[in-house]
């Protein structure tokens, strides 16, 4: 190649001189993608992924997607699939212009850079195609992202599913996946669930909370949390905290407070923190001590 056959020649010369950084200046200069790939390429003989990624980057933003992908093309294995890793560049420096590069991958075995992009700029992809991902545990924690733009039953199920598997990871992108498209069958669901210090899941029960009670209960739920672990909600006999019917006083007037502010439908969310939060036991334990508020059964 001809300007292989260039550069090699004048880095040679600059080498002589010990200017081999004025050469690679010099020769980037001449604003050409392939001479500024071989140029780099030659100089720095560098074959680690983030130089190569680094080396991508400057293509696009300098000659563009196109330009950056014939070059790779070109010049490099075509095993090795730089339309994926100029996609994912372009996706991170957010050049959308790279849309097509990206529906093409789409098609192809190497979704995986394409998937990622696509759900990071809200793009739904199909849900076969997700399908597909979540069987190899390298690509799952993309796809159950990408169900965050699937509000379906299937894609909930399929979330679902995710939510105790062995790896955090798998785990986590299960959560962020409900928090958008969770309902609020999907917090019973949570109830029995050992991942209390995740941020993922308390992110994903926060997002549903907020979906499904009508108004800002946040502030109400943290004081029932703090009584139930401090004081409880009911107590074998009267006196104290406690009223006639041994039921937690504090307890009860936000139980009323939350009726009027929210309804019913505030106070199952509630109740359903509790139980998420302290235990099923505790759930019930509050369900029982606000019996005969407003619609509570």
């Amino acid at each position: 190649m001809a300007e292989e056959k260039w550069i090699k020649k004048n880095i040679k010369y600059f080498e002589k001189e010990n200017k081999r950084s004025e050469a690679e200046k010099e020769l980037i200069k001449i604003g050409n993608p392939v001479i500024e790939f071989l140029t780099e390429s030659l100089i720095k003989k560098d074959n680690a992924n983030e130089a190569k990624l680094d080396l991508l980057r400057k293509l696009i933003l300098n000659h563009g997607p196109d330009a950056a992908l014939s070059t790779f093309r070109a010049y490099t294995d075509k095993k090795k699939k730089y339309h994926s890793k100029i996609a994912w560049i372009a996706w991170r420096i957010r050049l959308r212009s790279a849309s097509d590069i990206l529906a093409d991958i789409l098609k192809s075995k190497d979704k995986l850079f394409a998937v990622e992009a696509l759900t990071d700029w809200g793009v739904p992809v199909d849900f076969e195609i997700i399908t597909e991902l979540v069987t190899a545990q390298s690509s799952r924690s993309t796809a159950l992202k990408a169900l965050a733009h699937h509000d379906t039953d299937e894609s909930r199920n399929l979330a679902l599913e995710y939510i105790t598997n062995d790896y955090k990871t798998t785990r986590e992108a299960a959560f962020d996946a409900l928090g958008k498209i969770g309902t609020k069958e999907t917090l019973y669901k949570f109830v029995t669930l050992q991942d209390q210090d995740n941020s993922h899941f308390k992110a994903a029960v926060d997002s549903l909370t907020e979906k499904y009670a009508s108004k800002n209960i946040d502030k109400e739920i943290r004081q029932l949390e703090e009584i139930g672990r401090t004081e409880g909600f009911l107590s074998l006999q009267p006196g104290g905290g406690f009223d006639d019917n041994s039921r937690n006083i504090e307890a009860v007037k936000l139980g009323k407070y939350l009726n009027k502010k929210t309804g019913k439908e505030g106070m199952e969310i509630a109740a359903l923190r509790i139980s998420i939060s302290l235990g099923t036991v505790a759930g019930r334990e509050l369900e029982a001590a606000w019996k005969g508020i407003g619609g509570w059964l």
